[in-house]
């Protein structure tokens, strides 16, 4: 009997192989992102299964401007976020605010 005329069985080498693989191919994004600094997040591959947020300091190391601009975008609603042991925004609505910014200019 060959090796492939057995039965289709479980084998843990191979599932230890994929395994190794998708843990491989995630630290693998997880570095791009970190690079071209798409996630600041101290955790980036949590970020991917849920909503990522970003803090105060995550959008001034992105803007290049101080806390106060954040701030003012902030409260005028021009950013939107909310407060919970600091300000806190979607990812989303950041891009959002940022291709608005674009677009006006």
């Amino acid at each position: 009997m060959r090796l492939n005329d057995a039965p289709n069985r479980h084998d843990p080498l191979l599932d230890m192989i994929q395994k190794r693989e998708q843990e491989k191919a995630k630290q693998n994004l997880e570095q791009f992102f970190t690079e071209k600094n798409l996630i600041v997040t101290p955790n980036p591959m949590s970020a991917l299964d849920t909503v990522q947020l970003l803090t105060t300091d995550d959008i001034c190391r992105l803007m290049r401007v101080d806390r106060h601009v954040v701030y003012d975008l902030a409260n005028s609603g021009e950013l939107p976020g909310f407060k919970k042991k600091g300000w806190k925004f979607r990812l989303q609505d950041f891009q959002r605010y940022l291709a608005n910014q674009v677009e006006k200019e």
